[in-house]
């Protein structure tokens, strides 16, 4: 009889390693595998994460404002992004963009949207700022941690 175990953390979006434990199972045919999962005891909640600089972005609120104003609740500074550039409307399953008439216009995917839904992972180009758009499992826990957890993003892009 066969064992592994393995730990990865790469093409998942996780806060912690995945660890998965195998041994043969004869009743498969090769090739296959069967997985069974652990869910925490608190369980999982899906929410939207925004990536720039290397940065994360939880998003837990109903409306996210973002621009390089002060009043955006994620505030980029790079070229071409408006003081109130866009917003993300988010329902807790799901999300869409809303551009808010800036000058440069808001891309999703290299597509200008005025308004569109997110998909569950995405790109969304606001000015010179490539964000990448991801939803991501959390445990209640952490989710409950972020939702008072202030989000500012700053690049000075001369």
């Amino acid at each position: 009889m066969m064992s592994w175990t393995t730990s990865i953390n790469r093409g998942i979006s996780t806060r912690n390693h995945l660890h998965f434990t195998g041994e043969e199972d004869s009743t498969l045919s090769e090739g296959m595998v069967a997985v069974a999962a652990h869910v925490p005891k608190d369980g999982i909640v899906w929410i939207l994460v925004l990536e720039y600089d290397g940065r994360r972005y939880p998003i837990v609120r109903r409306h996210t404002l973002i621009g390089r104003g002060t009043d955006a609740d994620i505030s980029i500074r790079a070229k071409g992004v408006s003081r109130r550039h866009c917003e993300i409307v988010w329902d807790g399953s799901r999300a869409e963009i809303v551009d808010l008439d800036s000058t440069n216009g808001t891309s999703l995917d290299g597509v200008e949207i005025t308004r569109a839904a997110l998909p569950d992972q995405c790109h969304l180009d606001i000015g010179q700022a490539r964000i990448v758009v991801q939803v991501v499992p959390q445990t209640s826990e952490a989710y409950h941690q972020l939702l008072d957890t202030p989000q500012t993003a700053t690049e000075d892009a001369g």
